[in-house]
Parts: structure tokens; C-alpha cells; sequence
């Protein structure tokens, strides 16, 4: 089975913020504890577009990153007051890579976001892969999950609502710290 991994990413220094998010806009989900800056939030009902509802409540900057390892990633940043200023998509088939990045504007998004500009720098060429030969390294990562480490994000493999509310549902432990905010649903897809 293909990862599929979804979530929020708040520029905050407090686990608070995440769950105030969650109980504001009546998301069920969970928040891990902040960390390098971000404070990692998952949430019900993820289709791996942004809950508009989620990114306009948030009041810090947000990056919605989401990842089906085998066919394609994507991310979006968001300013604080839930305005897009950013966003990225790729996605591949058996012979096709095609990206599509004509509201990708990584200075701005690195200056919301706070990223330093060796960040940036290496972050650039992981956004135009010369082919499918450049999508998956010798360890199964593909360009996102590289991303996702170069912008600090603390959670972002196999990190989702569906993988965490699965962890629950079985008394798997979760992530040290995690939080859920709202009723574990009735049902729980494996």
C-alpha cells in the first residue's frame, strides 16, 4: 500500500496553537508538540487539498504538505491570515512526470516561513526533477519527502489523521506528546 501522508504544518513555538485550530474550526484530529518552530497537525476528512476552513483560522503561517509516495506530493503555504502564497504540485505516471508550480513563489514562502536562504537553495532543484530516473533515491524517498526535511518539518512520514486514528483504534501507541482533539471516529480504515 501506497503512503499517503497529509498534514499541517503551524510556524508556532506552542502545541496550544494546534489544538485551539482543531477546536476552532470543529476539526476532529491530533497535534504533536511543537518542535524547530512548527507545531505538526493532522486532520479528519483530508482529501490532500487544504480545509480552507483550517488554513483561515489557523493565524500563523501554515504549509499543507501531503505525499502518495507513488504517484505524487504536493505543498501549499499559507500566510497568517489564510491568504494561498504558494503552491506546488507533482505528480507521475509509468512514463510521465509532470509538475505543476505556476503559484510556486518559493522567496515569498521562505520569507513567511522563515527558511534561510541555503534552505531555499536546496530545496530549488528537488522542485524540477530532470525525469522519472530523479523521483524515488536508493532509499524509497521520493522529492517530497527531501522537501519536507530541508523545510524542518518534524512530522511528515506516514503522518496523517488516517494513519494516527488507525494507531489508536488498535492501541498502537501514538507519537510521544500527540494530542486528539474531537471523538475518534466509529470506524477506522486500516
Amino acid at each position: 500500500m501506497s503512503e499517503i501522508s497529509e498534514s499541517y504544518h503551524l510556524r508556532s513555538a506552542t502545541q496550544q496553537d494546534g489544538i485551539a485550530l482543531l477546536e476552532t474550526t470543529r476539526t476532529p484530529g491530533y497535534v504533536l508538540p511543537a518542535a524547530s518552530g512548527w507545531v505538526s497537525v493532522v486532520a479528519a476528512d483530508a482529501n490532500l487539498i487544504p480545509h480552507a476552513s483550517v488554513v483561515r483560522a489557523a493565524g500563523f503561517p501554515v504549509v499543507h504538505y501531503a505525499n502518495a509516495a507513488d504517484h505524487g506530493w504536493s505543498f501549499s503555504v499559507f500566510d497568517a491570515s489564510g491568504q494561498r502564497l504558494s503552491r506546488y504540485t507533482a505528480s507521475w505516471e509509468a512514463f510521465d512526470y509532470e509538475v505543476v508550480d505556476d503559484q510556486l513563489d518559493l522567496e515569498r514562502a521562505a520569507t513567511i516561513l522563515g527558511l534561510e536562504a541555503e534552505q531555499v537553495r536546496l530545496v530549488r532543484p528537488l522542485l524540477r526533477p530532470r525525469g522519472l530516473e530523479e523521483v524515488e533515491d536508493a532509499d524509497g524517498r521520493n522529492p517530497g519527502h527531501h522537501v519536507a526535511a530541508l523545510l524542518g518539518l518534524p512530522w511528515w512520514d506516514h503522518f496523517s489523521y488516517r494513519y494516527l486514528s488507525a494507531a489508536e483504534a488498535t492501541g498502537r501507541p501514538l507519537p510521544h506528546g500527540a494530542i486528539r482533539v474531537g471523538e475518534l471516529p466509529n470506524y477506522v480504515v486500516l
